[in-house]
């Protein structure tokens, strides 16, 4: 019996140990989908951004997005007396289309920095609100090209508060203006 049981135990072990035995192939599928802030203030508006940005996401990236929104971007490397890009929700919608489509992106980053570092204002009309974020950095690898934000840029956000849709009494905030200088 004692000898039935020394042989029995290696074995069981070896069964019951994790990686063990031949389990057939294993389906891998996407990733899980991130989990974004609610929109309930300014500050998950640009975590939902950033996150939705670095994983091309078009849903969630225009969600952040009211549909007035203006965004103006002045380009360093232009010359003086250049006028600066404007750009609209439409705009938005198919950049990060474009980056969804581009196959050759092999990553994409975006740091807005700490939070104790973003300067939170009063917007320019009653009840808007706004950040200032310096040195905001946004990395794109294409293939065997690479963009980033340049080094001392500052982005200013303004968000509108608008009534959340599924709770009358929730507010949710969406980014009316977006201002990158150099």
């Amino acid at each position: 019996m004692k000898r039935t049981l020394l042989a029995i135990l290696p074995a069981a072990i070896l069964l019951l140990a994790p990686g063990c035995g031949d389990d057939g192939p294993s389906i891998v599928g996407p990733p899980p989908l991130p989990t974004y802030p609610p929109l309930s203030t300014p500050q998950n508006v640009l975590f939902a951004l950033g996150l939705a940005y670095e994983t091309r996401d078009s849903t969630v990236y225009v969600s952040c997005f009211d549909p007035a929104y203006q965004g103006v971007s002045y380009d360093v490397d232009n010359a003086p007396g250049f006028q600066p890009g404007v750009f609209a929700y439409a705009d938005e919608a198919a950049h990060i289309g474009g980056l969804k489509r581009t196959s050759t992106i092999l990553g994409v980053d975006v740091n807005f920095g700490p939070i104790a570092n973003w300067v939170r204002a009063d917007g320019s009309s009653p009840g808007w609100a706004q950040i200032i974020i310096s040195n905001p950095r946004i990395f794109i690898a294409d293939g065997f090209d690479s963009w980033e934000t340049g080094n001392g840029a500052t982005f200013q956000f303004e968000f509108a508060p608008t009534p959340d849709g599924a709770s009358p009494t929730d507010t949710t905030w969406k980014i009316v203006r977006w201002v990158e200088a150099p």
